[in-house]
């Protein structure tokens, strides 16, 4: 027992030999991190140092101001050779005591939790965003690596080719550098159920084929801004695609999505079918 004890004086003494001798503390008043060390870094407060450890999910800032709390999310700071990290302290709610971290699968990307002290909180994004595990923030579901965007969205956006001779197929019309559409005249079968990745030759019928996307020269995609009706009350909402990926968005206040137009425009000019 004696001995064991006399080993942690020993430790003791090494450590604080190493934090508080000449050289540690260059000003007063400063902090900088502990060597190949992410969450611990060395605090001088009048010339004296103390090692510090961040909460379990923070990470040690080292660029900050002294005057602002240097432990932050993993989002706003890079490690670098700085790998290593102190053990995780789960809880049932939460895999470290802080952090934000997506919940529900590549399907349904929209949800996320908050833990404050190992207590979870759980959020949703707002309409037709995703949950980014690397910016911590509701971004485009094309833009969030995890998430399968289509299923996510519920719609698949088709592909319009345009002949570099001919000009744009029939029913769309030049606007600055993009190609926008007339939807009645240019994809009327998708307008009210947006499935066109399961369409097929064998549905002819329809009149209405999904078509390849239209590449330039160097084989780089075209601009094409492409806007679908979606069911949704008042017509408020509908479908964006650009280059072939689809976005959910929203009429502003008082205006309401024309598939005729393939805009939004004021409410009271719009014959809303759903």
């Amino acid at each position: 027992m004696e001995r064991i004890f006399l080993i942690l004086a020993c430790a003791c003494a090494v450590a604080f030999a190493q934090y508080s001798g000449p050289g540690v503390c260059k000003e007063l008043n400063e902090r900088h991190p502990v060597s190949g060390s992410c969450d611990r870094y060395i605090e001088c407060i009048n010339g004296t140092a103390e090692e510090k450890l961040c909460p379990d999910g923070l990470r040690f800032n080292p660029n900050v101001n002294f005057d602002v709390y240097p432990c932050q999310y993993p989002n706003e700071v890079a490690c670098l050779e700085r790998s290593a990290l102190q053990p995780p302290q789960p809880t049932a709610d939460c895999p470290h005591q802080f952090g934000y971290f997506k919940i529900g699968d590549a399907r349904n990307c929209s949800g996320f939790r908050t833990c404050v002290n190992g207590v979870g909180y759980d959020f949703v994004c707002p309409d037709g965003l995703a949950f980014s595990s690397e910016t911590y923030r509701c971004e485009w579901p094309d833009e969030v690596a995890d998430c399968d965007a289509e299923a996510f969205v519920g719609f698949r956006c088709p592909e319009v080719p345009i002949s570099k001779e001919l000009g744009p197929p029939a029913g769309f019309r030049f606007y600055g550098q993009n190609w926008l559409a007339n939807k009645r005249s240019a994809v009327s079968p998708c307008h009210r159920a947006p499935k066109c990745q399961q369409m097929s030759d064998d549905l002819g019928y329809l009149g209405f084929k999904c078509p390849e996307i239209p590449i330039d020269a160097d084989g780089d995609p075209i601009d094409i801004v492409l806007n679908y009706s979606y069911p949704s009350p008042n017509c408020t909402s509908f479908f964006s695609c650009d280059k072939g990926r689809a976005r959910f968005l929203s009429c502003d206040l008082g205006l309401a999505f024309d598939e005729s137009i393939g805009r939004c425009r004021d409410a009271d000019l719009v014959q809303c079918n759903y």
